[in-house]
């Protein structure tokens, strides 16, 4: 699957095309308008200080990891945990997804039931 066109591609392409062929050079200035706005709103995404809550969810995860290591051989429903915590299942879900996107958690799949338990080592 090709990588989709950014809209930064796409205004270089449309200014290339139109200066080439001597299009009003007023169009030709709103669209390098356009592009520098999106270059400098793509450069300030990478920048951002992590939210109120993100940061709270981050001491969260070394709770829920206390949590699967009491039985580090039970295996655990996201349900388990958001009960645990207080929290909805969607809430420890997401949570869990990030600890095995970062390799803390292992997920495992039995009979279309998701199970996670903690890493060892």
């Amino acid at each position: 699957m090709a990588n989709k066109m950014t809209y930064v591609e796409a205004l270089t392409s449309a200014i290339d095309f139109l200066s080439r062929n001597e299009f009003d050079a007023e169009v030709v200035a709103k669209l390098e308008a356009c592009k520098a706005s999106y270059e400098k709103r793509n450069a300030s995404k990478g920048e951002r200080k992590p939210s109120k809550k993100q940061l709270e969810n981050e001491a969260l995860k070394g709770d829920i990891l206390a949590f699967l290591m009491e039985d580090p051989n039970l295996l655990r429903q996201a349900k388990d945990v958001g009960a645990n915590f207080g929290k909805s299942s969607q809430w420890a879900s997401a949570l869990l997804r990030q600890m095995v996107e970062a390799g803390t958690v292992e997920k495992l799949v039995e009979k279309r039931t998701t199970y996670f338990k903690p890493i060892m080592g």
